[in-house]
């Protein structure tokens, strides 16, 4: 649809560059008959143009707001992408988030069975009474519930990377499996603001839609004023 909204726009801007140059007319007539017994044969043809010599400015400021329109529709169509972009930018670390928190599950269920091996050891040489074996027993099963959920997060997590591409669910797509590292650097407002203004496509879209704006008003003022037609 973004894309359609700029093919648009672009044949605005041709329109609005059209009604620069004149309009013109060819008319051509053909017509065999007898009158008063004499075979008659009569053929006209012409070339009618039009051109306006003033509009009050209304023609260039229509063609300079169709511009400001294309910009428009461009930027628009940027934001789509940049939207896309930060969407499937959030479903990536949310899968690559979920395999780091199944990783840390994994890795704390090694260890949880190792203590409960452990715990079994002592508690046939009579070193643990069974309530403290039960309790081991019961952590370990608690970490396995919680890799059970952490193994659910990552297949609902895979399933929404996949959606955002528009695949399906048995799309073979690997991600990296790590988070990239951080650019570390100190934020400066005005710089941000810079940026913003240059790079985002809604602040950009915004400041454009004042221009057009201002070229709506203008037009309008024009449509007052007095024009001559030369035919």
């Amino acid at each position: 649809i973004a894309r359609q909204e700029v093919e648009l726009a672009q044949m605005k801007v041709r329109e609005a560059r059209r009604a620069y140059y004149p309009a013109a007319t060819r008319k051509a007539s053909w017509t065999e008959g007898t009158a008063s017994e004499v075979a008659f044969t009569e053929y006209s043809a012409g070339l009618q143009m039009e051109h306006p010599l003033y509009y009050s400015g209304r023609l260039s400021e229509a063609y300079r707001q169709s511009q400001v329109n294309l910009q428009v529709s461009e930027k628009r169509q940027h934001k789509v992408k940049a939207d896309y972009a930060l969407e499937l930018a959030q479903e990536y670390y949310q899968l690559i988030g979920a395999r780091a928190s199944l990783s840390t599950q994994e890795g704390l269920i090694a260890e949880a069975e190792k203590y409960l091996a452990d715990s079994r050891k002592r508690f046939e040489k009579v070193l643990l009474t069974r309530l403290e074996l039960l309790n081991v027993e019961a952590q370990v099963n608690q970490a396995k519930f919680q890799r059970s959920n952490a193994e659910n997060d990552v297949a609902l997590a895979r399933f929404k990377f996949l959606q955002k591409l528009s695949l399906g669910p048995e799309a073979m797509v690997e991600a990296p499996g790590e988070f990239p590292a951080p650019a570390m650097k100190e934020i400066d407002l005005e710089e941000a603001l810079q940026l913003a203004a240059r790079y985002r496509p809604d602040i950009q879209v915004n400041a454009l839609m004042v221009k057009f704006q201002e070229y709506e008003e203008r037009i309008a003022k024009a449509k007052g004023k007095w024009k001559v037609d030369l035919s």
